[in-house]
């Protein structure tokens, strides 16, 4: 959905209910709400940038490690079964060797056989790469924004603690719960991912989140 700053200050003075239905904020309040929606946008977007990006980087640490794991323990093998392949078929030739002579004598032909050894190719890896999307921001108090599933609650929530002080209040703990679930919700950020090659019995996880952390429900915009 789409809405102006206007509106989302509005809804935050009316969540902190500091502004009755019909009143409005002063303009200069307009502006200040404008910096702090603005500032509030690109803290969250490039936190769960940075929180993804973490992941993708340990986990694809974590592949190459497997990878190259699989490679210390494949190389030999084929390099052995090579050897074993070449012996085994020389001691053919070998015991064989003798009988030529009496194949040829009697019109037939012997042929030695051959070995083709086996390969090895190590694995190759490309890690994955991730990209945050753009920051949403306010260009001014009235155009409106359209902003993704989640996010005009969790901007009207948290701009209600941030103006609290304006007008001399203390934001509810109703209020605060709701600011934290709505940004969890509106910015979701993996909390976990598994480790390859571990059966899902290893994670990785950035930096600052819990290890019993649950991951936070989807919900719409309020």
């Amino acid at each position: 959905m789409s809405y102006s700053l206007t509106q989302v200050a509005t809804a935050a003075a009316q969540w902190l209910t500091v502004l009755d239905s019909g009143e409005a904020l002063s303009s200069q309040q307009i502006t200040d709400c404008l910096a702090i929606a603005n500032d509030l946008l690109a803290n969250w977007t490039n936190e769960q940038t940075m929180a993804v990006q973490i992941l993708i980087n340990e986990q694809s640490k974590a592949l190459q490690l497997l990878i190259d794991k699989m490679s210390r323990e494949a190389a030999p093998l084929v390099t052995r079964q090579a050897k074993d392949g070449s012996v085994t078929l020389s001691e053919q030739n070998l015991f064989a060797s003798p009988l030529a002579t009496a194949f040829t004598l009697s019109g037939g032909t012997y042929t030695e056989g051959t070995f083709t050894p086996p390969t090895y190719t190590a694995a190759s890896f490309t890690a994955p790469t991730f990209t945050g999307s753009s920051v949403p921001q306010f260009v001014d108090a009235t155009t409106a924004l359209t902003l993704p599933a989640g996010v005009a609650r969790a901007l009207k929530t948290a701009m209600g603690i941030e103006i609290a002080g304006w007008f001399g209040v203390t934001p509810s703990a109703s209020l605060v719960a709701d600011a934290k679930e709505a940004r969890a919700a509106a910015f979701p950020v993996p909390n976990r991912v598994p480790i390859p090659g571990t059966a899902g019995q290893a994670l990785v996880q950035p930096p600052g989140v819990p290890a019993n952390a649950p991951t936070p429900p989807a919900e719409g915009v309020e």
